[in-house]
């Protein structure tokens, strides 16, 4: 039994993350409230969170570390999970952890698991 979940948890972070445009968050959160899961805005500290996908864009991470802590630990928040995986938008964490590992950023966080909320997300942005 562990092994077919290990086997479900590396098919599962092996996927791209799902990307989101700025103007679908407002819906998608809608969405997911409308399901019945709670969302809510709030800051994490970097250290605590993990990313769900192992993919990494190193040339999109350079970039970003060029813009500063300031500015991307005041952007747009990205979505994570109950337990603090990041299942959006992980190359923005990996930047501002590399400047700050004490850092905080933004966060919308929804009360489900990485793997349910990385899977609604999907189904929102393919609708």
């Amino acid at each position: 039994m562990a092994n077919l979940f290990e086997s479900w948890r590396k098919f599962l972070k092996e996927e791209k993350q799902p990307v989101m445009k700025p103007e679908q968050i407002e819906d998608f959160i809608s969405y997911l409230q409308d399901q019945g899961n709670r969302v809510f805005k709030t800051r994490i500290k970097v250290s605590d969170l993990k990313p769900f996908s192992g993919e990494r864009d190193t040339k999109k991470i350079k970039n970003l570390i060029s813009l500063g802590q300031d500015m991307l630990s005041s952007g747009t928040p990205i979505f994570v999970s109950r337990d603090a995986e990041i299942v959006e938008d992980a190359c923005r964490w990996y930047a501002l952890k590399a400047i700050d590992p004490n850092a905080d950023m933004p966060v919308w966080q929804a009360d489900m698991d990485a793997g349910s909320l990385a899977h609604e997300m999907k189904k929102f942005i393919n609708k």
